[in-house]
């Protein structure tokens, strides 16, 4: 849906969303949407036979709430208008399923999704380990949850609750940036996963960023997904900047393309410290106070590791309300 896309190359349902003109059916819209509820299905199956559960009982109900939680919010964020869009949220989300049902379901406000995002969310936090399952954030954690919760407060523009989760989640000090671009997406090389899916090289496994690959891999011919110029000339215009490194105009000749998914594989982040830093940086610059100075030092931070300084910064503080 990015107008920086060379949108005349797309075929089939990808022309369609590209142009706003969905057809009734679309095999990847629907599966999409299929997808997410197929989570939220699962979730409410651990949910609804919890009492069979003899050991990790709390991790399995705080699992099953982070991943219904999430399902819901992205679901919501794709398939309705936005928080915000009337002044109660009365206006139509999507079917909200908190028990196991195959019945269909008439949509809930997007009010009704947020409260239960938030409930579920929230519930998670309080249930699930502080650790994950082999020293590798592959699995669910109270820090994933504050992550999503930042997410969703953020959504709403509730900047203090934003900052409050995206804090907490920093402040644990378990995720560092990473030193350079390659390693977000790698395998098992990045720092900043706060949960990712691992990379499976066995054959027959699923393989985490097989779609993005698929779309985005440039060096082994066209990819689907290429570049307008004018998004190409922004991208690559400063010289300082270190991202132009994502980004050729030479490896397919005569298309713009993308260069950080030509790998076979790589671990799959959900959520990451960038992230969390991006909204502790928005959220604290709108709530002021001792909270700017913590928003200018995450710019800062972010700013140098893509160009090496904060010489740009004066182009970057009016878009956070300085």
């Amino acid at each position: 849906m990015g107008d920086e896309y060379k949108g005349d190359r797309f075929t089939g349902d990808f022309s369609e969303i590209f142009r706003r003109q969905n057809s009734f059916f679309g095999g990847t819209r629907d599966a999409y949407y299929g997808k997410g509820y197929r989570i939220i299905l699962d979730a409410n199956i651990v949910l609804r036979n919890l009492s069979l559960a003899t050991t990790a009982k709390n991790r399995l109900e705080g699992e099953a709430r982070f991943f219904r939680g999430l399902a819901h919010f992205e679901l919501v964020r794709m398939f309705a208008q936005p928080w915000g869009f009337t002044n109660d949220n009365s206006h139509l989300g999507i079917p909200l399923r908190t028990e196991y049902s195959l019945e269909s379901l008439n949509r809930s406000t997007v009010k009704q999704v947020y409260d239960q995002v938030l409930a579920d969310l929230s519930a998670a936090d309080t249930l699930l380990p502080d650790a994950p399952a082999s020293g590798k954030y592959y699995t669910a954690t109270k820090w994933a949850a504050k992550a999503y919760l930042a997410k969703v407060y953020f959504q709403q523009n509730n900047f203090a609750k934003a900052y409050q989760y995206a804090n907490e989640v920093i402040a644990s000090n378990k995720f560092t940036l990473d030193a350079t671009f390659d390693k977000r997406f790698s395998k098992a090389l990045s720092t900043e996963g706060i949960i990712a899916i691992a990379d499976q090289t066995t054959p027959n496994q699923y393989n985490p960023g097989s779609e993005l690959r698929g779309n985005f891999r440039s060096d082994l011919g066209i990819p689907g997904f290429t570049f307008t110029y004018q998004y190409y000339n922004v991208a690559t215009a400063r010289p300082a900047d270190l991202r132009k490194a994502w980004y050729s105009n030479s490896l397919q000749a005569g298309f713009n393309v993308l260069t950080k998914y030509n790998k076979n594989f790589f671990d799959l982040p959900l959520v990451h410290l960038t992230e969390m830093k991006l909204i502790r940086a928005e959220a604290g610059a709108e709530v002021g106070g001792a909270n700017l100075a913590v928003a200018i030092a995450d710019i800062n931070e972010l700013m140098t590791r893509a160009y090496g300084g904060t010489t740009l910064i004066c182009h970057l503080l009016p878009m956070l309300h300085l």
